[in-house]
């Protein structure tokens, strides 16, 4: 899918925009916030697929051939285009934040309960009812700069399969069973020992489910489940502090970066956030703890 159309989206509608590829049904996801002080309007050009949103915004109309969406708040919306569509919208002043997935294609496999609606309702402007305020504007934030490298690549597509999940659910229902514990907790213990065992360059989250026999989407809500964090935090603080000790052994905050992975810049930022000082203020700390330790008396007899 030719993605210049989020950018060129982001450009008219004043926002800073983001966007990558994400691992199923050659979808992207994105997200893009801003503020205006005055109304936008401006015309995008959508793929044929799948476009899945979220956003929290003063007002926002969108009209395209097929019908409109008209909302204001936090809100969910879906358009299914079978050929390219022209999306007029008219943006209210103030500050918004929205994300979102586009598909090329319905997905067929987790998600076919949404693919099937997709195929059924062909060209259509869909306003999402019933989900939860909270879980909309939740999905709507941009993913904090902390998580960066192949864990901010972790936390885009577990947004992305959220995202699948909450169309889903509010679309078509669920027809879940109650998950399997023993299974959940299995699934999730590998899953860990897997990060840990290779922070420095984790595997993509559909790999990592792909060798552990499970759908991308079962492996995130076990891993919730268990540890009551997603897989993308539990690596970025695993890593931080595998530096930590490293530097505490005497290592460099430079290498030690390389070593778990980071580059030195996002290294900084990232320890500074958990920890709440810089890796050099931390070594200093450790070296002026060491300096005021007694010396250790020999024992002569």
């Amino acid at each position: 899918m030719d993605n210049a159309w989020i950018d060129n989206i982001g450009a008219a509608s004043g926002g800073e925009t983001e966007h990558a590829p994400a691992t199923r049904n050659a979808s992207t996801y994105w997200q893009s916030s801003g503020s205006n002080p005055h109304e936008v309007i401006y015309d995008a050009e959508l793929p044929a697929g799948l476009h899945l949103g979220c956003g929290v915004t003063s007002g926002i109309v969108s009209v395209a051939p097929f019908g409109g969406m008209d909302t204001r708040g936090a809100a969910a919306t879906l358009v299914i285009c079978t050929a390219p569509a022209r999306l007029t919208t008219r943006l209210q002043p103030g500050a918004f934040h929205s994300a979102g997935l586009s598909l090329a294609a319905p997905p067929t496999e987790d998600f076919a309960l949404l693919g099937a609606y997709a195929q059924q309702r062909k060209d259509s402007c869909v306003t999402l009812e019933g989900i939860p305020l909270s879980v909309v504007s939740r999905l709507a934030t941009p993913i904090d700069p902390w998580f960066q490298g192949a864990a901010r690549a972790i936390v885009r597509e577990a947004r992305a399969i959220e995202l699948l999940a909450v169309f889903e659910m509010a679309l078509c229902g669920s027809s879940a069973q109650e998950p399997n514990l023993s299974r959940v907790h299995d699934l999730a213990m590998k899953a860990r020992a897997i990060i840990e065992a290779e922070h420095a360059a984790p595997p993509p989250l559909a790999c990592l489910a792909a060798r552990l026999g499970c759908s991308p989407r079962t492996l995130t809500e076990a891993f919730r489940a268990t540890f009551a964090q997603s897989i993308g935090a539990y690596l970025t603080r695993f890593r931080l502090e595998q530096a930590q000790r490293l530097m505490g052994g005497g290592m460099r905050s430079t290498e030690a970066a390389y070593r778990v992975g980071y580059s030195p810049a996002h290294f900084a930022t990232a320890f500074k956030r958990q920890f709440g000082v810089s890796p050099s203020q931390w070594r200093e700390g450790i070296a002026g703890q060491r300096n005021r330790l007694p010396a250790t008396a020999s024992n002569s007899d």
